[in-house]
């Protein structure tokens, strides 16, 4: 079974989001290794607007993973990820600079079109799916990976999702995906 990697957490929390990033050239939901030098750290203004509790991940804009998360995912197998240094910075200024902006190198083409409902006329990267079906014969033996028919969808291992349900990490979910 896999599980989509959600920006809104289920728990209850207010939790803050990004209301602006940097400008880089790094395309961070295409799956692609960046190659050119990007100026580090990258640091994403939170939204004023939004509640008081820092999370663990940011999806907006520029994905954010605190540094506890990058390292329960890289002590777990997880080898996929180019991360550079990043931060996000409170509106009074307050700077937590114990993030990395990740790009996820890889996409696996795993949807079963055939099971899955979505917009007509959409297509690969970005196939707005009503309903995701995966085929996961197709998916190996892969933990943490962008989906390649929408590659705004990132897929947790089972195995994976146990281990993040039993650290202290915040501010996001873990949805289940159909399986065919």
């Amino acid at each position: 079974m896999y599980y989509q990697l959600n920006w809104r957490a289920d728990d209850g929390e207010d939790y803050s989001n990004t209301a602006d990033s940097p400008k880089t050239r790094v395309p961070w939901t295409m799956g692609v290794m960046y190659r050119r030098e990007v100026p580090q750290p990258l640091i994403c203004n939170l939204n004023p607007k939004r509640g008081p509790k820092l999370r663990d991940l940011y999806l907006i804009d520029i994905p954010l993973f605190s540094n506890r998360f990058v390292k329960l995912l890289e002590d777990n197998g997880v080898s996929n990820l180019q991360c550079f240094n990043g931060g996000v910075r409170e509106p009074d200024g307050t700077l937590h600079d114990n993030y990395k902006a990740v790009n996820i190198v890889g996409l696996i083409a795993c949807a079963d079109l055939e099971k899955s409902e979505y917009i007509s006329g959409s297509e690969p990267p970005i196939m707005e799916f009503t309903k995701l079906v995966i085929d996961e014969a197709k998916i190996g033996e892969h933990e943490f990976f962008r989906v390649q028919e929408n590659s705004l969808y990132i897929l947790v291992s089972e195995s994976l999702k146990n281990v993040i349900e039993q650290s202290d990490l915040k501010g996001f979910s873990l949805t289940p995906i159909e399986s065919s």
